[in-house]
C-alpha cells in the first residue's frame, strides 16, 4: 500500500504529514486542509521552522516538492520514504493559512538616477577692461600719430600693440589674457609720445583672477622695470593701469641720512593726467586733427568745463588750470578724452592735493562722474 502526498513550501517544508493529507498550491496562495482525524508525525529528514508568514508580502519563492510513500513491511511497520525536488519562482504575493512557512526575501537596491550637469557655455567667461598708459622715450609726438589712416600711426600703432600682445600672452596671466587694442597716442611733457591701449582679460572661474595692481607689476617684470619694451625706451616712471601707479622707490645704503628739503620760491606744479569717456559726443577722425574746426571747439569747451569745475570745488586755492590735450575712440563708437589739470606745490598753498583728492573733486561736482557741461559721461571711465 502507498500513499503520495505532495506540497509546496517557501524554502522549507511542512512540519507534519499524513496519508490523508491534500496541499493545494498555486501562484497566488498555499492552503494546508487538514482532515479531523490526526496523522502521525513524519520521519521527513526537512527541519520545522517556526516563522510565521504575514497575511501578504512580496517574496522570492523557492517552491519544494515532496513525494511521501509509505511501504508495509512483513512485520507490519510502515516504513516512509521522502523524494524532495525543489524549483525557484519568481515573486508574487503570498497568503499562508495553517502552515508554519520561511519566506526569503530579496532585497532590491536603487541606485538614484544620473542627473546631467548642464554648463553655460557664457557662465564665467564674461571679460574685462584694463586702460595700459606709459610714455615712450624713442618716439617724439606728431600730429601724424593721431591721424589714424597715417603710415606712421599704423605703423607705430601695431608694433606697439604686438608687444603688449607678446608680453602678456607670455606671462603668469595668460590664461585669461584675450588680447591688446584700441591704441592711441598723446604728446608728454617732454615731447615724447604717450601711448594708450586697452587690454581684455576673460573671467574664468576656475583661473586667476587679475586685476590692474597685478596687471602693473606684470607688465613691470617684463620690461625690466619699465625700461625697455621691445625695441622701445620707456619712461619708468610713466606706467599706469586702470589709474594704478607705483613711483619708484629710493633706498639708501645704511647709515641712513635724514634730509630736509626747504622750499625753493619756484616750485614745479604738480600735474594729473584726467581722462574720462564722453558718450553722447561720437568720435570722428577730425578730433584726432588739432587743426580741425570740431577738435578746436570740443577741446575749447571741455577746458572750459574741468576749469570751471575745479574752480568751484574744495581744491579751488591750489587749483591753475586744466587743459585738453587729445581725444581717442572709446567702445561703441564713444570719444576717451585726456586732459591734464595743474596745480601749486609750494608750501603757501593751504591744503595739499593728490590724485585722490582730484578724483573726489571731480566724481563730487560732476553728478557722480555722469555729467560734465552739456557733455554726458561714462561713470566708471574716470581715471586721474
Amino acid at each position: 500500500e502507498s500513499t503520495t502526498t505532495e506540497a509546496m513550501t517557501m524554502t522549507t517544508s511542512i512540519l507534519s504529514t499524513s496519508a490523508t493529507e491534500h496541499f493545494t498550491t498555486n501562484m497566488e496562495t498555499s492552503t494546508v486542509a487538514q482532515t479531523s482525524t490526526p496523522a502521525p508525525p513524519s520521519t521527513s529528514t526537512l527541519a520545522p521552522t517556526t516563522t510565521a508568514a504575514s497575511p501578504e508580502a512580496s517574496t522570492t519563492l523557492t517552491t519544494s516538492f515532496l513525494s511521501t510513500s509509505k511501504t508495509s513491511t512483513p512485520s507490519g511497520r510502515e516504513t516512509p520514504s521522502t523524494t524532495i525536488q525543489t524549483s525557484t519562482s519568481s515573486a508574487v504575493p503570498v497568503t499562508t493559512s495553517e502552515a508554519f512557512t520561511t519566506r526569503t526575501t530579496s532585497l532590491m537596491t536603487v541606485e538614484p538616477p544620473i542627473v546631467p550637469v548642464t554648463v553655460n557655455p557664457n557662465q564665467g567667461t564674461q571679460a574685462k577692461e584694463f586702460n595700459v598708459t606709459f610714455t615712450v622715450l624713442t618716439l617724439p609726438f606728431t600730429s601724424s600719430l593721431q591721424n589714424l589712416s597715417s603710415p606712421l600711426y599704423m605703423a607705430e600703432s601695431r608694433n606697439i600693440r604686438e608687444e603688449l600682445n607678446h608680453l602678456y600672452a607670455n606671462s603668469r596671466v595668460n590664461a585669461t589674457f584675450s588680447s591688446c587694442q584700441s591704441v592711441s597716442f598723446r604728446p608728454a611733457s617732454d615731447g615724447n609720445s604717450t601711448v594708450e591701449l586697452t587690454c581684455i582679460f576673460k573671467k574664468i572661474a576656475n583661473a586667476q583672477q587679475v586685476d590692474r595692481v597685478l596687471l602693473y607689476h606684470e607688465f613691470r617684470d617684463n620690461t625690466e622695470g619699465n625700461t625697455t619694451f621691445g625695441t622701445y625706451s620707456l619712461d619708468s616712471n610713466s606706467l599706469f593701469v586702470n589709474g594704478y601707479h607705483e613711483s619708484a622707490v629710493l633706498t639708501t645704503i645704511a647709515p641712513t641720512v635724514i634730509t630736509t628739503q626747504t622750499p625753493s620760491l619756484e616750485e614745479k606744479p604738480i600735474e594729473f593726467n584726467v581722462t574720462f569717456v564722453i558718450t553722447n559726443l561720437e568720435f570722428t577722425q577730425p578730433l584726432q586733427d588739432s587743426n580741425s574746426p570740431l577738435y578746436k571747439s570740443a577741446s575749447f569747451v571741455i577746458s572750459h568745463q574741468l576749469t570751471d569745475l575745479y574752480n568751484k570745488s574744495k581744491i579751488n586755492a591750489s587749483f591753475s588750470a586744466c587743459k585738453t590735450v587729445s581725444f581717442s575712440p572709446a567702445n561703441t563708437g564713444r570719444t576717451s578724452v585726456y586732459a591734464i589739470c595743474t596745480f601749486q606745490n609750494d608750501s603757501t598753498a593751504p591744503q595739499e592735493v593728490d590724485r585722490v583728492i582730484a578724483y573726489g573733486e571731480f566724481r563730487d561736482n560732476t553728478r557722480s562722474t555722469s555729467t560734465l557741461g552739456i557733455y554726458s559721461l561714462d561713470n566708471n571711465s574716470l581715471y586721474v
